[in-house]
């Protein structure tokens, strides 16, 4: 389901807050899709930003998956207080 939201390029907020819930979902595979789909939507998945704080921060969470989860940030809030401050 997650990589069909990302390859439709669905970003409605019905779609981000399912997606949302996949960052908590305990197979890895889902929640590096999940990470995947947020960095290419963009600004449109702004509400995931405190999520993927979460993610970055997480030191038990997959190396890959919490540096995908920085180029996520990027991509979503270049200009946001909270992705500055973990930027710098």
């Amino acid at each position: 389901a997650v990589e069909a939201l990302s390859k439709l390029k669905i970003k409605s907020p019905e779609a981000i807050a399912v997606l949302r819930k996949c960052l908590s979902d305990e197979k890895e595979d889902i929640r590096c899709n999940t990470v995947l789909a947020f960095m290419r939507m963009g600004e449109e998945a702004s509400e995931a930003i405190p999520d993927l704080i979460k993610v970055y921060k997480n030191q038990t969470e997959n190396e890959f998956i919490r540096k995908v989860a920085l180029h996520a940030l990027r991509n979503i809030g270049p200009k946001s207080p909270e992705v500055i401050r973990i930027i710098i």
